[in-house]
Order: structure tokens, then C-alpha cells, then sequence
């Protein structure tokens, strides 16, 4: 700062511009005069214009150092240094056209007179506000509540601190007195501890893993209950709506979802039977085999923990689709390029719940009709809002029931109304093509036997012995 001001001291720019006024003055006189006198040519516009062009330059050049002086006064002074005074002087003369030639004294008075009243609006603004932060300080250093309030305030603190203890410790003793079953989930078993003898919680808690009471069947199974109903009242509208895209017939479409879930615990029914038998394989091919009834004991505390994670998902998806294909005749494929893969995450779902209910000591299953056309039995099936409540024939099926050694656990819907039925349970085809050809290799073999054949047969002749008697 120091040495831009001395900079511009040195050049003595403001000295040069002075004299070029005076000389400007004296020239314009001298040549008035000689104008006057001897009738000479004066000074043209055009050369005046000039010297006020130069005048001007030369002035410009002084403001541009001016500014830059002012600018490193105002970086010296911080982040908003002299934003104040700028804003109050510098820009009331830039807006009011400070390059302007119609710029009067008076005109430049009231501003300077505005800016003047605005400049001590801010500093009374800024005492008030200086004065309001003392007062808070102030306030904020003094005690604000007695010596008994902050006495009572304490106790009470130490009354709720006592409170919350108590109630830690009561739920520390909740959770170590379900710590027997939630170990056998939580701590993944080995070899060891399916095959020792040793003290575990179901020896603790007295309930064998096949029992209906045990806390993993009930509890896996409450869970199941609830995600089958969320399969029906969600996935399944999900997938409905998939197929709607390629299939307009409605009743086709339910027909379909119902039987990707049969095939689906009829597939996951398969792999639970295969797991079982390996995992008691296992199990029995030790040096010391347990007895039968410990056994079943063991394999099952196994499938509990492990047996979620032995799904082979990709390989059971792949055997719904192959049975739905099977299906194909009765049922439309919804795209020929795709066929049932269109609904691939819907199978995938219910696989993994079809396995889930296998692996429980007591599974649960659907309940699969022997037929369409049976009678519609209230305790397994609702009747769905488009169903004939005057028809007890079941249409068709929508969704199964899930079952629990031989109980209903959870309602499946049929539809009920007149019309011929179309589902896809029945074994045998009523393809007349197929009664055709097996007919006709009958009809041939019967033709062709010769009369010899047929002479020389103890039947033929016993029956023609009876028609000669």
C-alpha cells in the first residue's frame, strides 16, 4: 500500500494533468483573441475534443490507480473490508453517472448528503447491536437459577439415572433367560457340537426339536403363516399383473399362479427329502452313532440352523418351469419366447418359501385337490368376489391352503361359478387324438390273425365246439 501510494506521488500524474488544463485555457484564450484581432482561424471542435479525449485518458489512467489503491485497502481490511463506506460513497456517485457531463454541484451535494444519513443509520445500527451483545454477555455470565434449583435439578437426575439402571438390568435378565433358544440360532454348529453329549439348551429347556411346542417351530412357523398371506395379497398380485401384460384371459392367469405354487412345494418337498437323507447319512456314519430317537433330534437342531442356507434356489426354479411346461396342453404358455420365465422372480419366491416349510420338524404344506371340479369345502377355501355363491362346483382354483398336520392353518380362494371347468389338476387327457391311436392297434391286431391262428386257440375252439353242440 505504502509503496503504490508513493508510486503514484513520483509520477506527479495529477502535476501533468494540471498543466495540460492550463495550457488547454491558455491556448483557447490566446486563440480568441488572435480570432478577434486579426481575423486568424481558431481552434476547430475537432481539436478540442481531442485535448479533452487526452485529458480524459490521462484521467482515467489516475482513477484506474486510484482503484487499485483501494482495492488493497480494502483486502487489508478483511473478507468485507470498507464494504460500508463503499456502498454508502463510492457507489451513490457510480449510480448517479459519475462519468455523466450533466453532473451539477447540487445534484452531487444531496447524494453525498444521502449517503451521509444512510452511513450514521448504519453506525447507530451497529452500536444497538454492539450494545445488545454486551447485554447478553452479561446475562450469560450470571447464575441464572439458585443454588436449591440446581440442588432439586441434581437429584432428580440421580433419581432417573437410578431408574435407567433398574431398567437395564431387568432387560439383561429378559434376555439371558432367552438365550437357551436363541443360541442354537444365532452360533452356527459344527461336527462337534451336533455329536457330543454335552449340556445344550434344548437339554436345558427340556423341549425336544421335534416337538410342536419347540420355540423354533412355533415362531418359524407363525413367520410362515404371515408370508404366505403376503404372498397371496402382494407377490401374487405382482405376478398377475406380469402376465396380464401377455395373457388377457384373468381366469387363465390365477390358474397359472396357483399351480407354479404346487409345483413349487411339490419341487421343494423333493429337495427337503433328498437334504434330509444326506444330512442323516451324515449323522449316522459316525464312530459312535446316537440312537434313532437322538438322532432324529440331532438332524433336525441341524436343518434348523443350517438348512435355510442349503437351498439350491437356480436348480428348483429350474424344475417348477420344466412342470409348468408339462402343464402346457392345459395351460397357455404366457410367451412363446419366454414361457413362464416372465414370472421367474414370483417362482423364485415361492421356492424359497416352499423350502423354508419343509425343513420345520412340522412342515407346512398345501393342500393339493384331487380334481377341479370338486365340491368347494368352506373350511379350506374362501370363494373369491366374481364367484357364484349359488354353485358349490369349484371353477377353478386360485390360491391353496396351507396346511399343518392335516389342519388349516391359512385360508386358499376358489372361484365358483357356471361354466365349463378349465384346470389343470386332472392326470389323463381327454385328447380324442389319443383315444384314436390306441385304438387302432387293437383294431389291427385283430385283423390280422389268420383263420388258422384262430382255429388252432383253445378259446376258438371251444367256443366253436359250443356253437356246433
Amino acid at each position: 500500500m505504502a509503496e503504490s501510494l508513493r508510486q503514484l506521488i513520483n509520477s506527479a500524474a495529477f502535476l501533468v494533468l494540471h498543466e495540460n488544463l492550463e495550457k488547454w485555457l491558455k491556448l483557447y484564450h490566446v486563440n480568441r483573441l488572435l480570432y478577434c484581432l486579426i481575423f486568424t482561424k481558431k481552434n476547430t471542435c475537432d481539436e478540442n475534443i481531442a485535448t479533452g479525449c487526452e485529458l480524459i485518458e490521462l484521467n482515467a489512467r489516475l482513477q484506474g490507480q486510484l482503484f487499485r489503491l483501494l482495492s488493497i485497502c480494502a483486502t487489508e481490511g478483511g473478507l468485507y473490508g470498507g464494504a460500508s463506506a463503499i456502498k454508502s460513497r463510492l457507489l451513490p456517485l457510480l449510480g448517479s453517472g459519475l462519468g455523466c457531463s450533466g453532473l451539477n454541484s447540487s445534484i452531487s451535494m444531496s447524494a453525498l448528503n444521502a449517503s451521509s444519513s444512510r452511513v450514521m443509520e448504519l453506525d447507530e445500527l451497529k452500536r444497538a447491536y454492539a450494545k445488545s451483545l454486551e447485554k447478553i454477555e452479561v446475562d450469560m455470565g450470571q447464575p441464572s437459577r439458585t443454588g436449591a434449583e440446581v440442588q432439586s435439578l441434581e437429584e432428580q437426575n440421580e433419581r432417573l439415572q437410578a431408574r435407567l439402571f433398574r431398567g437395564t438390568m431387568d432387560e439383561q435378565g429378559s434376555r439371558k433367560q432367552t438365550n437357551s433358544t436363541k443360541n442354537l440360532l444365532v452360533k452356527p454348529m459344527t461336527e462337534s457340537d451336533l455329536f457330543d453329549d454335552v449340556s445344550g439348551p434344548q437339554q436345558i429347556s427340556g423341549i425336544s426339536p421335534l416337538s410342536p411346542l419347540d420355540p423354533v417351530q412355533r415362531n418359524r412357523q407363525q413367520n410362515l403363516i404371515a408370508r404366505f398371506n403376503d404372498l397371496f395379497s402382494s407377490s401374487r398380485v405382482e405376478a398377475m399383473a406380469i402376465l396380464r401384460r401377455y395373457l388377457d384371459d384373468y381366469d387363465m392367469n390365477q390358474m397359472i399362479v396357483f399351480q407354479v405354487v404346487l409345483e413349487a412345494f411339490s419341487v421343494a418337498r423333493t429337495h427337503v427329502r433328498a437334504y434330509r437323507s444326506r444330512v442323516r447319512a451324515k449323522v449316522a456314519s459316525t464312530s459312535s452313532p446316537p440312537t434313532t430317537d437322538k438322532l432324529d433330534e440331532l438332524m433336525q437342531s441341524y436343518l434348523n440352523v443350517h438348512a435355510t442356507y442349503a437351498i439350491d434356489l437356480p436348480a428348483m426354479t429350474h424344475e417348477v418351469l420344466l412342470a409348468m411346461e408339462r402343464h402346457v396342453p392345459r395351460i397357455r404358455r404366457p410367451s412363446t419366447a419366454l414361457g413362464f420365465e416372465v414370472i421367474n422372480d414370483f417362482i423364485q419366491e415361492v421356492c424359497k418359501f416352499a423350502w423354508e416349510c419343509m425343513i420345520l420338524a412340522h412342515p407346512l404344506d398345501v393342500y393339493r385337490p384331487v380334481c377341479v371340479n370338486e365340491v368347494i369345502d368352506e373350511n379350506k377355501y374362501r370363494r373369491s368376489h366374481d364367484s357364484s355363491y349359488s354353485v358349490v362346483l369349484v371353477h377353478h382354483h386360485i390360491w391353496p391352503c396351507l396346511m399343518l398336520d392335516g389342519h388349516v392353518v391359512s385360508k386358499g380362494e376358489a372361484c365358483t361359478k357356471r361354466g365349463k371347468s378349465m384346470g389343470p389338476i386332472r392326470a389323463t387327457s381327454p385328447d380324442p387324438k389319443a383315444r384314436t391311436t390306441k385304438s387302432r392297434p387293437i383294431a389291427s391286431n385283430a385283423r390280422s390273425c389268420s383263420p388258422e391262428r384262430q382255429s388252432s386257440s383253445p378259446s376258438a375252439g371251444n367256443s366253436t365246439s359250443s356253437v356246433q353242440a
